[in-house]
């Protein structure tokens, strides 16, 4: 069982036994325990008294909460406590923030350095598009010369067999020109037979001539004789023919 509590008025400051019914009953009620004495609190009820420092004198508000020396002290002690860790937490979060400062300078000139890779990248990705481009040109162009060579290439494969074909012509031109000359060689002892050949057929066609023009004389004769003979006639168209034929020989 729990005992009688002796409590120390917070407006007198003398102190009060708290009985273990009284207890008992505000545990019941769940009320906290009582700051004032009795005789305080029936004061209280009939009229109520303003709270005096007990230093100073000066009335202190009804909410106010009052201490004893030791409690004081202990208050003022944690609050210096909690204002030491205040100002400790303020260091560290100043310091944090430094170094968030100081990471975020880092961070920023990193994206600055990114930033500037990345124009440079694309500078050099709008190079390299151009290079392809001119490529491309290049490709272009080389795709039109080779197939400007493969037509040069064919042309000239045909002139090649067409300068082929003239060789071939032209070896077989001068083997035909070498059996001329040596043909020609070979006639030049026919030259003096052919010659002799010829003089001996205009001689015998100057005799014949002669002969035919006596045999015209002696037709001629005979057709004066015999104008009336068909057969003269006959003979004498023969010769004249013979004649003409002879002379369109020569």
């Amino acid at each position: 069982m729990s005992e009688d509590k002796n409590l120390t008025c917070r407006q007198c400051g003398r102190e009060f036994a708290f009985t273990q019914g009284e207890q008992e009953f505000y545990r019941r009620k769940g009320l906290i325990s009582p700051s004032r004495c009795p005789e305080c609190r029936s004061a209280k009820q009939i009229q109520p008294q303003p709270l005096i420092c007990s230093q100073c004198k000066t009335e202190l508000h009804k909410d106010t909460s009052i201490c004893c020396t030791a409690c004081l002290a202990s208050v003022h002690l944690e609050t210096q406590l909690e204002i030491r860790q205040s100002l400790k937490a303020t260091d560290e979060a100043q310091s944090k923030l430094g170094d968030s400062e100081s990471e975020k300078a880092n961070l920023a000139e990193a994206l600055g350095q990114k930033e500037r890779v990345i124009i440079q990248l694309k500078k050099d990705i709008d190079s390299l598009d151009q290079d392809l481009m001119e490529a491309k040109e290049a490709e272009s162009k080389l795709l039109v010369v080779q197939s400007r060579e493969a037509e040069l290439a064919e042309s000239l494969s045909h002139k090649e067999h067409a300068i082929a074909e003239l060789e071939n012509r032209l070896r077989s031109l001068s083997q035909e020109l070498e059996k001329l000359r040596q043909f020609h060689t070979d006639l030049q002892w026919i030259h003096p037979a052919v010659d002799g050949i010829r003089e001996r057929l205009e001689a015998l066609e100057h005799g014949q001539n002669k002969t035919n023009q006596r045999m015209l004389q002696v037709v001629e004769r005979i057709h004066e004789l015999y104008e009336n003979t068909g057969i003269v006639g006959i003979i004498k168209r023969i010769l004249r023919r013979y004649q003409n034929q002879a002379a369109y020989s020569k």
